[in-house]
């Protein structure tokens, strides 16, 4: 199903503001897997190019044939980009779109750009240029911002490039003035509860367990509905033998059992006891999309309270609650 826009309405009013006022830096906005990155920013280019004044494209960097689905956003720059993959070699549609963004717009004449709100979205960049390029493409889009558009005298100009996984943050913070660096967390409870009613759920105490192991995560909500007809067990077993069992078996290789029961019960204990087998096994629970750092500053400038009963601490959360679960129950035997 097509997740309806939910609860973003303040996250969107922020963006469209950035829009119109622009940024001097490019956004690097990361989250959980499945928290609704993806939807959040096709509704905003989606709103926006319907604007006057208005110059905007998000590229999905993941498609790999789709124009249609590869690039959206007004007609001018739809066709700049369809260009691109036209005359380039054969490949990914979405990574071709993703590298060239910056020379696209860098090279785009003057009468196109002057006077315009320029909006450019580059969603899940960071898997298709991968960590060791990811640093040199950030300043790209900053020198996309700082020279190239600049030079042509845009109202204003407004670049996003988001991410599902943890390890460029590390990349990214090295340079703290080439980007500022956003988080985006799931549902809250209101909102998560709202999207499962439109789901055809058994009943209360199906959505609350629910809530407990996805911690609000609207992805992992449609799964369990659609896919697993809120057969939460079925869930869990599968979430067990699919990405449980093969992180406890690396870690057990690496000699890393106990410090993995230390953070199943405390994620932030990778930041209290600091040990390098710690920073080891910590780098491969966010290598595999388990744990994610979250004391960066949500869209709207707030932070996520901690919660121990969903995973989350002041510095790291589990992605999905249901893994602090299952690693929990593993860990304890």
């Amino acid at each position: 199903m097509r997740t309806p826009f939910i609860d973003r309405e303040a996250e969107l009013e922020v963006l469209s503001g950035l829009a119109e006022r622009g940024s001097g830096v490019p956004i690097y906005l990361y989250g959980p897997e499945g928290c609704g990155k993806t939807r959040l920013l096709r509704e905003l280019v989606t709103r926006l190019r319907g604007r006057s004044g208005y110059l905007v494209a998000y590229i999905d960097a993941l498609e790999d044939r789709d124009p249609g689905r590869a690039v959206i956003g007004s007609r001018e720059l739809h066709e700049l980009f369809l260009r691109v993959v036209k005359g380039s070699a054969e490949g990914p549609i979405g990574a071709l779109l993703a590298y060239a963004a910056a020379r696209v717009l860098a090279v785009a004449e003057r009468r196109l750009v002057e006077g315009r709100h320029v909006v450019l979205v580059v969603d899940d960049a960071a898997r298709q240029i991968g960590l060791e390029n990811i640093e040199a493409y950030l300043k790209k889009l900053l020198k996309l911002i700082e020279y190239d558009l600049a030079e042509k005298n845009p109202a204003s100009v407004l670049v996003i490039a988001s991410t599902s996984e943890g390890l460029s943050l590390e990349r990214i913070r090295r340079h703290p003035t080439w980007a500022s660096i956003r988080l985006l967390w799931s549902l809250p409870r209101e909102g998560f509860q709202e999207l499962a009613s439109l789901l055809s759920p058994p009943g209360r105490d199906v959505v609350e367990e629910a809530w407990l192991l996805t911690g609000g995560n609207p992805r992992a909500l449609i799964e369990i509905a659609t896919a697993y007809q809120w057969r939460l067990s079925t869930w869990l077993r599968d979430l067990e033998a699919n990405i449980i069992a093969p992180v406890v078996a690396e870690a057990g290789a690496r000699g890393l059992l106990s410090e993995l029961a230390r953070v199943a019960e405390n994620p932030d204990t990778i930041v209290s006891e600091p040990s390098p087998s710690l920073n080891q096994l910590a780098r491969i629970l966010v290598e595999h999309n388990l744990l994610i750092y979250k004391a960066s500053s949500t869209i709207t400038g707030a932070t996520i309270p901690a919660s121990p009963e969903l995973g989350i601490g002041e510095y790291y959360a589990w992605q999905l609650p249901a893994y602090h679960v299952l690693l929990q129950r593993r860990t304890r035997l």
